[in-house]
């Protein structure tokens, strides 16, 4: 875990389109363990970079990292939906090109 890290729960989805046209992942949710917002209050996170399996948690355009509680109800498939945002938006990685496409169960992660 990084020095900063929260829980988010009851969470769900939130794009947003910057001016380039670039989608950016945020999400929204209910934090817990930060230290400017009260326990429980509703935030928008920054720009989400990647999604963390060992830990279950999603880091940061700014360095925050958040251990993703449950999704929002009304979502029940919002991890699931969030990997596969991050995996389209991510540029592919030039160097595992050949063994992503031999294995092509295996999800390259920086």
């Amino acid at each position: 875990m990084t020095a900063r890290s929260y829980i988010l729960s009851n969470w769900k989805i939130c794009n947003r389109q910057s001016r380039s046209g670039a989608l950016r992942i945020h999400l929204f949710g209910k934090v817990f363990g930060h230290p400017r917002f009260a326990a429980g209050e509703l935030i928008s996170t920054s720009t989400i970079t990647s999604y963390r399996f060992d830990t279950d948690s999603v880091l940061t355009r700014n360095g925050s990292e958040y251990r993703l509680g449950k999704a929002d109800a009304a979502d029940p498939a919002a991890k699931e939906r969030l990997i596969a945002l991050l995996d389209a938006s991510q540029p592919p990685d030039m160097t595992l090109l050949n063994e992503t496409r031999q294995m092509p169960s295996a999800r390259p992660r920086a």
